[in-house]
């Protein structure tokens, strides 16, 4: 697996970052700070017929503050939005993407 020369990995979280709450299903909340992305893609279900349009919005995160990250986790964002975890994707390099579904 690659990994970082350097171990602060706040470097990539400065102006673009937002900050929430992060609590693993059975866990206690911890405050996080990440990247906020929503992913569009389009799935086209046949030929010569319309595709389907979805969001998918991810949040990347050092991987060492989302301890028992899974299903059933949740985040809450400071500036508005309450996330379920679908999928965790650690990158090996100490960040990781939360697969999010929004609930409100």
């Amino acid at each position: 697996m690659p990994t970082l020369p350097f171990e602060d990995l706040s470097l990539f979280f400065g102006e673009f970052a937002v900050t929430g709450v992060f609590t693993p299903s059975g866990g206690s909340p911890v405050a996080v700070t990440g990247i906020m992305d929503e992913d569009f893609s389009l799935v086209e279900a046949l030929s010569n017929s319309v595709g389907v349009m979805d969001n998918k919005p991810m949040f990347t995160v050092p991987s060492s503050t989302i301890v028992d990250a899974g299903n059933g986790a949740t985040l809450t964002l400071d500036a508005g939005g309450v996330y379920l975890v679908r999928e965790v994707h650690a990158d090996g390099t100490g960040l990781s993407v939360l697969v999010l579904e929004q609930v409100s």
